[in-house]
This record gives C-alpha cells, structure tokens and sequence, in this order.
C-alpha cells in the first residue's frame, strides 16, 4: 500500500481528532504573535500537530505512534491546509486582528503541499 492509501486507512475517530488537532494547531500557529522553531512551516505545524495527537491519544513517544500522528497529520493536511486551503482554514478560524499578515500565511500555505510519509 502506498503513502497515500494509508493515510486514508485512519478510522472515523481518528479522522475527526485530527481534523481538530490540525485547526487547534493552525490558530496557534498561524497567529501574529506566533514565535516560529522551524524554517520549514510544514516541519513546524506537523511537529505541533504530532505533540497534540500523541498527548490527546495518550501514547508513548515511539516511532509506530509517531508513524500513526503523521499519517493523521497528512490526512487533515489533505483536507484542510494543502492547494491554499491552508489560507481559508488560517482565515476562518481566526479574527482579522489575531491572523498573520497575508504574505505570511501564504507562505506558509505554500509549505503545505507536502506529506510527512514522504519525507
């Protein structure tokens, strides 16, 4: 099974926790007063994203449960931050006066099209 299909095999709970993790990560980082860690915006809000899903699963930090986070991250990736969904998820989940400034956010979207099961 390749990449892809198996960020689709996450069943229907996990689906809905990491559409949520994704949106809660994306208010923290795509706000103004956001100190990024990272060069790479897919690195950083994938590394917030991993830190939420494994304390929300209650799992041990280990390569299978960072394996699980990933492809949860890259399913809500799929559905909310890459093509420049990045930008209306960003837009809809927080205030005008909250949000970074327009180039930042769609330079962040732009590093979105990616998946961490190809990384």
């Amino acid at each position: 099974m390749c990449e892809v299909e198996e960020v689709y095999t996450i069943d229907k709970a996990d689906e809905a926790l990491a559409l949520a993790i994704y949106a809660f990560s994306v208010t923290k980082f795509a706000n103004k007063n956001y100190k990024r860690h990272f060069d790479n915006a897919h690195t950083e809000l994938a590394a917030m994203f991993q830190q939420h899903w494994i304390c929300s699963k209650q799992l041990f930090y280990g390569f299978e449960y960072l394996e699980q986070a990933n492809f949860a991250f890259d399913f809500a990736n799929l559905q909310l931050g890459v093509d420049g969904k990045f930008i209306k998820t960003a837009e809809s989940l927080l205030d005008a006066d909250e949000i970074a400034d327009k180039d930042t956010i769609a330079a962040i979207a732009k590093e979105m099209n990616t998946l961490l099961a190809f990384e």
